[in-house]
């Protein structure tokens, strides 16, 4: 039985404006990828299955989830934040930079940092005798607007006022280390948290997901069979809607990627985008994200943190968590003639790729290729086994 609720009404944890019985449904989610709801019912004499429209939201159930943390089934004393924080990677805030007032009558070397108007800049080319030695920064080209802030540690996940965290240690420092309910330790500022009370061992229950919520995309009438069809997908692509200011992050770890990332929302996001990943000794994130979608920047193949660390994209309604991969059980069984009926597949050469082709840029933009004894590409330990061999270009750093 699923839930539909109308466009207006956000009372998820209960019964949707009306609960059908579908025809037919699946729920498809591909790994760092799409997640979707496709939907049949029949039309009833009621005029139950109106409330399909574009935009309205349904329940539907998906395979079980668990996510425990290291207090579940035991004791644990519980704060509650008392302002909009972050738990962060280290005891450290990010804190303002400022570098000597930018003067008329300084003389200034190529990589030098000045503060003016309260932003900073960088010098890049300085020529005194131009009449543009004179110019303030941004006016003339040889300054570039650098960042005004120190990052501290990066933030693991931010979060509202009210948010309840277990006590782990501290306070040392200003600072005590905090566990979400959810199971990310970090650290937050002891003035922004307050005691809220005790819980018994036994209280804390892991956190069960066994439905989940899909926006209605599309909707097919066909009046000739008495059905309706939709498609949904996951709440989570509501974060399509949400450009980037203007921002360019350069070689950073996912932790702070993730940061600047929710930093340069142009609206704010009404779920959590948390992580685990602190920092990454292999690899690093780069990217122009300017007027992007925050979906783009989390999911896309070639420029998303998910990707670029090589993690595990998990969703529970609007909470995203960006998190080290792992091969965790999630408590989910099939079972043949219990939850499982059948059985249909489909097997295809299409796409075989046997042969890779990595292209990576030179500095002057032109492709650069591997040269192995003049072979360019890689090939599969099975390429052999197949007539046809099908090459495949990897875009790589």
């Amino acid at each position: 039985m699923i839930s539909v609720y109308d466009i207006g009404n956000e009372a998820f944890e209960k019964n949707g404006d009306v609960v059908l019985e579908p025809r037919s449904g699946k729920v498809r989610l591909i790994a760092a990828g799409s997640y979707e709801l496709n939907m049949e019912v029949m039309q009833d004499a009621e005029g139950k299955w109106t409330h399909l429209q574009k935009e309205a939201v349904v329940k539907a159930p998906v395979p079980k989830e668990t996510i425990t943390t290291a207090f579940t089934g035991l004791e644990a004393d519980v704060y509650k934040t008392t302002e909009a924080a972050a738990l962060r990677s280290g005891p450290s805030e990010p804190t303002t930079i400022t570098y000597q007032t930018w003067s008329i009558s300084a003389t200034y070397s190529v990589g030098a940092k000045v503060t003016w108007n309260n932003k900073n800049y960088q010098c890049n080319y300085y020529d005194e005798t131009s009449p543009y030695a004179h110019i303030a920064p941004p006016s003339c080209s040889w300054w570039v607007e650098i960042r005004r802030t120190n990052p501290g540690s990066p933030a693991l996940v931010n979060m509202g006022s009210g948010t309840e965290l277990y006590y782990v240690s501290g306070p040392e420092d200003g600072w005590y280390m905090m566990c979400t309910t959810y199971g990310l330790e970090g650290y937050i500022k002891s003035s922004q948290v307050q005691y809220d009370r005790h819980m018994e061992p036994g209280e804390i229950q892991p956190r069960v997901i066994t439905e989940q919520l899909f926006r209605i995309k599309t909707v097919n009438v066909n009046s000739e069979n008495h059905t309706v069809s939709i498609n949904a997908r996951h709440v989570s692509y509501d974060l399509n809607g949400t450009l980037m200011e203007d921002v360019k992050i350069v070689r950073s770890g996912p932790a702070q990627a993730l940061a600047y990332i929710q930093q340069a929302f142009m609206m704010p996001y009404r779920g959590i985008i948390a992580t685990d990943m602190i920092t990454n000794e292999d690899k690093d994130y780069t990217a122009e994200i300017s007027g992007k979608n925050g979906m783009y920047c989390l999911l896309d193949p070639d420029r998303g943190v998910v990707s670029c660390f090589d993690a595990e994209f998990r969703r529970d309604n609007w909470d995203l968590f960006v998190m080290t991969k792992t091969e965790t059980d999630r408590g989910f069984r099939v079972r043949y003639g219990n939850n499982m009926k059948g059985i249909t597949w489909k097997d295809s050469s299409e796409p075989m790729i046997l042969r890779i082709v990595p292209v990576a840029k030179n500095e002057d933009g032109s492709n650069l290729y591997l040269d192995n004894d003049g072979v360019r590409w890689i090939d599969s330990e099975d390429i052999n086994l197949w007539p046809v061999i099908y090459m495949e270009r990897l875009k790589v750093n």
